[in-house]
């Protein structure tokens, strides 16, 4: 087992950027002709809970983070992408959604 390590306040950030790359290998698996690949992925993004599970062995978990993961995701509901975020999505996967 790696060692654990200390959370950081940039933890919450690195778990954001690794569901966004699961989101795209979700889709990249897709296109490949994977599908049992890509419904384990789906099933990581279904919740900050299930995230949070594939990190748990690499890091300590603040408390509170599943909360505060959820509160972002549905804060963030309808709201329109800023210019930066909606590049990127356009980058990784070829369109906003």
């Amino acid at each position: 087992m790696p060692d654990i390590k200390s959370a950081t306040p940039a933890d919450r950030d690195a778990v954001l950027a690794g569901t966004m790359y699961l989101r795209l290998a979700r889709k990249l698996l897709v296109e490949a002709g994977l599908p049992r690949a890509a419904v384990a992925v789906r099933k990581a993004l279904r919740s900050p809970e299930a995230a949070i599970a594939i990190i748990a062995p690499y890091t300590e978990i603040p408390n509170g983070l599943a909360a505060e993961l959820e509160a972002d995701m549905r804060s963030s509901i309808g709201v329109k992408d800023g210019a930066y975020q909606a590049e990127a999505k356009r980058g990784l996967f070829g369109s906003l959604h």
